[in-house]
Order: structure tokens, then sequence, then C-alpha cells
């Protein structure tokens, strides 16, 4: 039969299995053929004698985890306070997720919040975002402008190791919000230069590029962080210090 060590006492040698029929059996060291340290929660197989337990070995089936321990344990428990406490923390991992999806959008390509640069080759045929105007794609400097596309990521990670820490939230959550809202005016100031050149091309291409769900995403996020960290949505999300 197979069951759960429920518990065991080291001082006495003896302890409870939880077996698969529902019922309870005891043992002793002199039973555990298992191989392992006696813990709480290790699967066993182990033939059943009336209300006791013999020749008790560990369940080579069981692949060396226990779910239901495993949910127990202190780490679990933290990460789903994490996610439950606040309503920052999941807000936060939807910044993230965010920015691997899909921020613009066209039939053969499309490009997330990381691989906003890679878009700009577009512009190379116009000077829309070309800093002289002289059509050879875009300038340095707003490639360098660009950079601030990854405060909303970098923030929103920062904002969940301050929740672990269970430090306080509130300026982090508005600074990630504020960053994630920049990020998806980043977007649509990349897919207005690609757009509004002079010409055929420009015209053509706004027929075809899109706001993706990436951008929107980083919109939403951005405007319920900030109303988090305003206190206006869900939880407290912070301790006054």
């Amino acid at each position: 039969m197979k069951g759960r060590v429920l518990g065991f006492s080291a001082d006495t040698g003896t302890g409870i299995i939880n077996g698969e029929d529902g019922r309870r059996y005891a043992f002793t060291t002199a039973d555990w053929q298992a191989g392992q340290p006696v813990d709480a929660g290790v699967r066993v197989d182990f033939e059943a004698e009336g209300g006791t337990a013999r020749g008790i070995y560990a369940d080579a089936g069981a692949g060396g985890v226990d779910v239901a321990v495993l949910a127990a344990s202190p780490a679990i428990g933290k990460a789903r306070a994490l996610l439950t406490s606040t309503i920052a923390a999941p807000i936060a991992i939807g910044v993230l997720l965010a920015c691997v999806l899909p921020a613009l959008t066209m039939p053969q390509k499309s490009v997330s919040l990381f691989d906003l640069p890679s878009i700009l080759s577009l512009a190379k045929p116009f000077g829309a975002l070309d800093g002289d105007g002289g059509g050879g794609g875009p300038s340095a400097g707003f490639k360098l402008f660009l950079m601030l596309r990854f405060a909303a990521p970098l923030l929103a990670l920062g904002l969940l190791w301050q929740s672990w820490k269970g430090a306080s939230l509130r300026l982090v959550t508005l600074a990630t919000g504020t960053a994630a809202i920049v990020a998806f005016l980043l977007v649509l100031l990349v897919k207005t230069g690609l757009t509004s050149a002079s010409g055929p091309f420009g015209a053509a291409l706004g027929q075809v590029i899109g706001t993706g769900i990436g951008a929107w995403l980083l919109l939403l996020s951005g405007i319920g962080l900030i109303l988090a960290g305003l206190g206006k949505i869900g939880k407290p999300l912070d301790r006054d210090r």
C-alpha cells in the first residue's frame, strides 16, 4: 500500500502514515527501510498489518517531490502572499509581460518594446525620425532617447523585489506606473514618426502598421499602478514611514 508520512518523533522512534485507503498506520524506526531520513510528507510504500505499517520503503513512483509539501513550504507561501497581499505586484508582472508582447504590428513584422529600434530601419527612405532631416535613418540622439523603454521593466523588477522584502511600495509603484506610460508613448512616437513621412511610402505604411497588445497592456498597467500607488484601488500598498 502507498501512503504519506504525517509525522515522526525522533525521541520515541515512532510515527504515523496516512494510507491511500484513508486510514492511519503507526510505525517504528525498526520498520523504516526507506534508506533516507524520516520526514513528514515523504511518500512511502508499505505493508499494512492491522493498524501498523511494516516494511516501509520510499515510493519509487513519487518522483522525489511531494506537491502538498511543496505547496506548504515557506517560499511558496511567501510567493502566494506576494501576489495576493498587494495589487501592485500582479500589475508589475503585467508590465514585464507587456515588454515581450508585440508593441507594433505589421503583416510581415511585429516588434516588442525591447525590439523597438529594429523597426526604425523602415525610416531610412525618409527623414521623419532623422535628427537632421537628411533621410539617413534615426539619429543617434533618438536611439539614445529610446533607451528610456528599459525603465519600465527594470522598475517593475524593483517593485517585485521590494514587495518580496516587505518594504514600502508607494514611490516605486508610482515610478513604475509612470515609466510604463512613458514606454507606451515611446511606441506611439515611433509609430507616428514612421507613418507621418511625406510621400506614398509613409501613407502606405500607415495603413498596415498598428499598435500591438503589448503597448496597450503597458498603458493599462501604468494607469493601474498609478491608481494603486495613490491608494485608489486595492489595499494600501505601503506603510507610512
